[in-house]
C-alpha cells in the first residue's frame, strides 16, 4: 500500500556564503542590515552548494559584508 503522506520541501537559510538553518532563522535578523537576498532553486543550489537542499536556499547578504 503506498503512502498519501506528501513531502514538505522547504528552503534552507545561508547568510553571507554560511549555512545557518531553516525558514525560522528569518525572525532573528534585521531588515535595515540586509543588503541583498535572492532565492537558489534546487537545481541552482546543487551546483553553488552541492547537495541536500532540495527545498532550494534563500540567500541573504548583510551590509557588513562587502
Amino acid at each position: 500500500v503506498q503512502g498519501g503522506g506528501s513531502v514538505r520541501r522547504t528552503a534552507h537559510v545561508f547568510l553571507d556564503g554560511m549555512p545557518r538553518g531553516g525558514l525560522e532563522t528569518l525572525e532573528g535578523m534585521y531588515v535595515r542590515e540586509i543588503r541583498e537576498f535572492r532565492y537558489l532553486s534546487a537545481s541552482d543550489a546543487t551546483t553553488r552548494y552541492g547537495t541536500g537542499y532540495p527545498g532550494g536556499i534563500i540567500e541573504v547578504f548583510t551590509k557588513r559584508v562587502s
